[in-house]
Parts: structure tokens; C-alpha cells; sequence
């Protein structure tokens, strides 16, 4: 069993629910980055607490196991 996501946006959760569930209801090829652009208003960019910023992170952390 998945566990439950959410996202969230400027301090607010905006939508919870399974990935699996979160990118059904946007259509069978959707990927959560679309869930997250439809949720928040495809605020996607650079901005502090972005999503790319947030990829980033993990890929230092990964990287640096």
C-alpha cells in the first residue's frame, strides 16, 4: 500500500492522496510534476522553495549519500 502525498504550496496543503491516485485525475500519462503545476498554479520556477530548488537538494544529498 502507497502511502498518502501531499502538496504543498505557500504553506497550505492543496491536494492529498496517493501518487497513483494524485496522477489519475489529471489523465493516464500525468506525472506528479503535472500534478503539482495544476495544484499550485505552475509556480515551477527558481523561486525559494521551488520544485526545482527542491530537486537540487535531493540530488546533493544523494550525491553526497
Amino acid at each position: 500500500m502507497t502511502e498518502p502525498a501531499a502538496v504543498r504550496c505557500t504553506g497550505r496543503i492543496r491536494t492529498l492522496g496517493t501518487p497513483a491516485e494524485l496522477e489519475a485525475d489529471l489523465g493516464p500519462e500525468s506525472t506528479l510534476d503535472d500534478v503539482f503545476r495544476a495544484v499550485t498554479g505552475n509556480r515551477l520556477g527558481n523561486e525559494e522553495g521551488g520544485i526545482r530548488g527542491v530537486r537540487a537538494t535531493h540530488r546533493t544529498a544523494r550525491r553526497l549519500g
